[in-house]
């Protein structure tokens, strides 16, 4: 399919690529009440010699409008109706006051109410201030009565930051259609869906919140949200910011079973371990959990040890040699991603129930345990990505040369000696990228670079927890290449390490 604006051009050749083109140039329009402003930006950023973009919220580029009239006055002047071909309207609205021309705002809303067949609805409600509510009530009850009557596929981005009634963006009319909801605030999250509002969602398979709340919230707040929350259709969930914590006092959340993406980036509030979300979501394909740095070591999980009887580490058996008791009910788990302190215990528990997992962002604290275990049991990995708040050493990231499948190895802000670079390098059929931050310049120093003696890998590696590691060193045949390293090929490594 071949976007709008290298279709244009079809336009202007012949009768037959006109009336081909024509609809679906058509197809798509992005219409925002202050397109003005937007564009006076931009202009005022090009006068000044500064790069500068045409983006609303919706992160498009809204149609000037007077252009757009006199295109829609030009077709109808031919008997067409070129409305009639418009299957996805996104429509911004960030409160209208003087500066939005009445006449404007007026043939805007006319327009949209002559969209009849609009199947996919983008809408953006940036509802900051109160001075504008009087006119934002006539042209939010317009769009809801219009769309209300038609089946669109709607996806609204909601962002309050003002104390509004419920009167000021019902929802009414819409549920049925909403597939997708975001909501971008810094009030409580009460404030800004009444009660029982979420559940009115029969449809909605995506659920984002974005809160800058600074306030705190009582058992009954969090309690009232979590209840709503379990019973959506969701498939994807994200909270990024201040969130109603997951567990408190008197209870703790309960997720939708339904759930395929979790993503939780909480600033403040305590993420409960891992297992935690595993117990609930039976179908969760990517998790992503983010906490702040100051967490340390801290977990809030009301059911751990539950899994494994409670005996001493030294009596456990070997979880490399034998697999762990409570670990017979799989998931379909591709995407882990742990920025967040966890205890071996809980990582390992995670991949031996995910048998399917592509990618990992190695948690906090993670050992070299961690990586031996997770390369041990996942065949199928594909990307890795290490940081420099792991606790493990170049023997532990050597490891990684056993897993065959690998395509993209991540490192941010943690050493790595070149020599491991260059055994991936070497051991790794399929390996495409090594990615690595700015404020690393040990890839880039030929200096030192002196391969790993195996001898010296039981006492580099430090302890473990594992009695077979020494079966596990063995399978690991790191290859000498520094006596035909030329410098041609130095170069080479250069160019194929990515920055």
């Amino acid at each position: 399919m071949f976007p709008q604006t290298d279709l244009f051009s079809c336009l202007l050749v012949t009768r037959r690529w006109h009336n081909l083109a024509l609809p679906i140039v058509w197809s798509t329009l992005h219409l925002d009440f202050h397109w003005k402003e937007l564009y006076k930006s931009y202009e005022e950023s090009h006068e000044r010699g500064e790069p500068g973009y045409v983006i609303n919220s919706l992160s498009v580029a809204p149609l000037r409008f007077d252009e757009f009239c006199r295109s829609l006055e030009l077709q109808e002047t031919k008997y067409l109706n070129p409305l009639q071909w418009c299957k996805t309207l996104t429509l911004g609205v960030k409160g209208i006051n003087g500066s939005v021309d009445t006449a404007s705002a007026a043939e805007i809303i006319s327009i949209i109410l002559r969209c009849n067949n609009v199947r996919d609805l983008q809408i953006s409600l940036d509802l900051r201030e109160t001075e504008t509510l009087l006119a934002f009530r006539l042209t939010w009850g317009l769009i809801i009565r219009h769309f209300s009557r038609q089946e669109p596929s709607i996806r609204l981005y909601l962002s309050i930051d003002k104390m509004l009634s419920e009167y000021d963006y019902t929802l009414a009319g819409l549920h049925d259609n909403v597939t997708s909801l975001d909501i971008f605030t810094n009030r409580n999250l009460a404030d800004c869906i009444s009660q029982g509002e979420l559940l009115q969602f029969e449809w909605l398979a995506e659920l984002d919140v974005f809160s800058q709340y600074t306030g705190m919230y009582t058992g009954i707040e969090s309690a009232k949200f979590w209840e709503e929350v379990e019973y959506l259709p969701l498939k994807h969930f994200g909270i990024y910011g201040s969130c109603p914590p997951l567990i408190w006092n008197n209870g703790q959340a309960n997720l939708p079973t339904s759930l395929q993406t979790l993503c939780i980036y909480s600033a403040r509030e305590h993420i409960p371990d891992p297992s935690y979300f595993f117990r609930q979501l039976p179908n969760i394909e990517s998790l992503d959990l983010r906490s702040r740095p100051s967490q340390e070591d801290q977990f809030l999980d009301p059911d751990d040890g539950a899994e494994l009887s409670p005996v001493p580490d030294s009596e456990r058996p070997c979880r490399l040699c034998q697999p762990l008791r409570h670990a017979s009910t799989t998931h379909p788990l591709r995407i882990l991603k742990l920025s967040l302190p966890c205890t071996s215990k809980s990582v390992q528990k995670i991949i031996a129930a995910a048998p399917l997992l592509e990618e990992i962002e190695f948690p906090r604290m993670s050992t070299n345990d961690d990586i031996v275990y997770v390369v041990s049991r996942c065949k199928n990995l594909k990307k890795v990505l290490v940081n420099r708040a792991m606790s493990c050493n170049d023997f532990g990231l050597l490891f990684l040369c056993k897993a065959k499948t690998l395509i993209e190895i991540e490192i941010w802000g943690t050493k790595c000696h070149p020599s491991v670079v260059e055994q991936w390098a070497i051991h790794l059929p399929k390996l495409q990228r090594v990615g690595c931050d700015e404020e690393y310049p040990e890839l880039w120093d030929e200096a030192g670079w002196e391969p790993t003696q195996m001898e010296k890998f039981p006492s580099g590696y430090g302890t473990s927890e594992f009695c077979c590691l020494e079966e596990e060193i063995k399978d690991l045949l790191l290859i000498d290449t520094m006596e035909r390293w030329s410098d041609e090929n130095s170069e080479a490594m250069k160019e194929w390490l990515a920055k």
